[in-house]
């Protein structure tokens, strides 16, 4: 089953967003890496050995925030792919998939919040399925 072309364009932007912005994270962390680092070197009477050290110390703080920042943004990024399966698997035929995917969806809370906006459900096998305040 088809992704509805609404719902297939917004996910390639926010993929396409989400690796551009990582991209630009990882760019500015190694720049105030290396900016405070030279900074350090010019402000010191320890020459290279003073910027290796302080350059060593600065990567390894901006390896820590990359990763604690692509946890958060992969999280993300995890949560609307999963979404977005779901979404497909709730127009399935199969009513076994179709009700498993409904009862994920309201867990998470997705029926409600606009989630299912131009969901193509046609065909959907859903027999006995509470749908009730769904935001179709």
């Amino acid at each position: 089953m088809a992704l509805p072309k609404r719902l297939e364009d917004l996910i390639v932007k926010v993929g396409g967003y989400t690796r551009s912005l990582r991209a630009r994270v990882l760019a500015v962390l190694v720049l105030v890496a290396m900016a405070s680092s030279l900074w350090s070197v010019s402000r010191t009477y320890g020459g290279w050995e003073a910027f290796a050290l302080n350059f060593g110390t600065e990567m390894i703080g901006a390896v820590a925030t990359y990763v604690l920042l692509e946890l958060f943004i992969g999280g993300r990024e995890r949560r609307e792919t999963r979404k977005t399966e779901l979404i497909v698997q709730l127009g399935s035929t199969v009513k076994d998939v179709a009700i498993a995917a409904a009862e994920e969806l309201k867990r998470h809370g997705w029926v409600f919040d606009g989630s299912l906006e131009g969901a193509n459900l046609n065909g959907a096998n859903l027999p006995g399925t509470d749908l009730k305040c769904a935001n179709l």
